[in-house]
């Protein structure tokens, strides 16, 4: 499909949404019980020099994400943060929304759970959007049309720890996604090209191989995804498809608290409609903007640490949008970038961090982003 690769139509909300429903962001302001201060020890640590005190469980942030062809979308996000076990990670509820210039939405509710000494990993999310698309040389037509996008998704997975790194279980989603033309133009091109969205839900299996560290800013170790999504007509869905994914991440520590990481990624389909198509979700580029049945990815980047609280950030990615393994080996299947941004470890007792980044792709892709969490 190589008019689907090179030619630009936004499922901009559809992706931030679905970004939300997966809780991959839960971003977080720290409001501290009182105050306390830090200093720096031999290995770039954050030590209190005061009596240790308990930190607000409650977390606030705003959230804001610029570029040239969505504008600026911002809002916030709020988070309860409990460790339910010594030896588990801390668990997170909460709920976020964003509006932007293009008069559309997303929003979502979700929970991250780790029950146990790490024994069972829970995740649950619910969330939707609209989106307003206005664009002024649709699909390479040299004419002016108007879409919106709209999407509602429910999503829940469950882990369970089968030896010492390894876990195993579960995951399900109900997806309502609909792209709709504003006039007959754009409302022929859409049915022609098979990208009106659809309804579908999906279960599939899930496994995890974790030797982190630390689940939210890693500084060692490394982590395995595994996963499947069945969408089956028989589950009540428009239509039937497979989807596959995989991840996998590498921290290396070296310095003084700076850490080097690296992150390869693949989705692949099968049988799938072009609204299920993969897309691009490197920084530098608009999810959904892009699409090809599968996609590759390779990002590496380098967190330096500059004080207890502060770390600058500078990374690399390459992508490859392709129907066969053998497309990337053409220029017009890859799409690099690059970056820099700043971090601040807003809650040091877990490591939690929010981030600024800006970053650059190629035929001038670029976006701005604020969100809590490291990027992989």
């Amino acid at each position: 499909m190589p008019a689907l690769r090179r030619h630009r139509w936004q499922g901009y909300v559809l992706d931030r949404a679905r970004a939300a429903v997966c809780c991959c962001l839960v971003a977080v302001w720290l409001t501290p019980a009182s105050a306390s201060t830090v200093r720096d020890s031999v290995d770039g640590s954050v030590a209190e020099t005061a009596a240790e005190t308990a930190e607000s469980p409650w977390l606030l942030t705003p959230v804001l994400s610029s570029n040239p062809k969505l504008g600026t979308s911002f809002g916030g996000m709020a988070a309860y943060i409990k460790q339910f076990h010594p030896q588990a990670p801390p668990s997170t509820f909460g709920g976020m929304a964003t509006y932007s210039t293009t008069d559309s939405y997303a929003y979502g509710v979700f929970a991250r759970a780790y029950l146990g000494p790490d024994k069972h990993r829970i995740a649950l999310a619910l969330g939707g959007g609209k989106a307003n698309n206005r664009y002024e040389n649709f699909l390479g037509s040299g004419l002016t049309a108007e879409t919106t996008d709209q999407i509602n998704a429910l999503y829940g997975s469950y882990l369970m720890r089968v030896s010492k790194h390894w876990y195993v279980g579960g995951h399900a989603v109900v997806n309502r996604y609909g792209m709709f033309g504003g006039n007959e133009m754009a409302s022929l091109v859409l049915d022609a090209l098979e990208l009106g969205g659809f309804n579908s839900n999906a279960v599939g299996l899930k496994a995890q191989y974790d030797t982190r560290d630390n689940t939210q800013s890693p500084g060692s170790g490394s982590y395995l995804r595994l996963s499947q999504l069945a969408y089956r007509e028989a589950l009540g869905g428009d239509v039937s498809f497979d989807i596959f994914l995989a991840s996998f991440s590498r921290y290396l520590a070296h310095g003084r608290g700076s850490v080097l990481a690296t992150n390869l990624s693949t989705r692949m389909t099968g049988d799938a409609p072009p609204s299920g198509y993969s897309t691009l979700r490197t920084r530098g580029y608009i999810p959904g903007e892009f699409r090809a049945p599968n996609s590759l990815a390779l990002e590496v980047e380098e967190r330096h640490y500059v004080a207890p609280r502060w770390r600058l950030a500078a990374f690399a990615s390459l992508s490859c949008l392709f129907d066969d393994a053998g497309d990337c080996s053409e220029e017009e299947s890859l799409y690099p970038a690059v970056g820099f941004g700043v971090h601040f470890v807003i809650r040091p007792e877990d490591k939690m961090i929010v981030r600024l980044d800006a970053a650059w792709g190629e035929a001038g892709s670029h976006g701005v982003y604020m969100s809590f969490g490291q990027a992989f």
